[in-house]
């Protein structure tokens, strides 16, 4: 949260010019594009710009006690490193829209039942993420489509419904508005750097 101090103390005019997160951007774009398997081990809480880290990895394991989330709706603000377009090409929209408009993290089972995480780890969550990555191949979300399914949700009014709960949850804020915006986009069909 530091650097998000250091952009709002210096004015308006700086978010404009520089973005508090273009270097994780910059990683997770890096991790995205590896021609290795790079897998995400999860131990805790990934949360925010940690589960957009694994996020951009091509395969996730967690531990039975790790939660993933998205708690920047309660900053009043989105997911800055590609977060909403990430998870909603891998995760139902049914449990897409709580997590970003929510800002409650998810407990592995749940992650587990909606792809987010690949396995969920008994042993050494290490162990097993280097024994996972020797047997598959990259599977980068940044080229998958958004499921048929959460596209349909879209088109029948999901979006603006959730919409409607989160605006009264957090009254005066623009997040809820512009992750909609972010999801609309995906599930519309646009291509993942558009």
């Amino acid at each position: 949260l530091t650097e998000f101090a250091e952009t709002i103390a210096k004015g308006p005019e700086s978010f404009r010019r520089e973005s508090p997160v273009q270097e994780l951007c910059a990683v997770i774009d890096i991790i995205d594009a590896s021609p290795k398997t790079v897998i995400a081990a999860i131990n805790g809480a990934a949360l925010g710009g940690g589960l957009e880290l694994a996020l951009a990895c091509h395969y996730r394991v967690a531990q039975r006690s790790a939660t993933v989330g998205f708690p920047e709706v309660q900053l009043g603000i989105l997911p800055g490193c590609e977060g909403t377009q990430r998870i909603v090409r891998v995760a139902p929209l049914e449990l897409v829209l709580p997590m970003l408009l929510s800002g409650v993290p998810v407990q592995v089972g749940r992650a587990i039942a909606g792809s987010i995480v690949d396995a969920i780890v008994k042993e050494d969550v290490i162990e097993e993420a280097a024994r996972l990555a020797l047997m598959r191949p990259p599977s980068r979300i940044s080229q998958r489509l958004v499921p048929r399914a959460s596209r349909f949700k879209a088109l029948g009014g999901a979006l603006e419904l959730a919409l409607n709960q989160a605006v009264n949850s957090f009254k005066g804020t623009i997040a809820p508005y512009a992750i909609i915006n972010c999801l609309r986009a995906a599930c519309e069909g646009m291509s993942f750097r558009d």
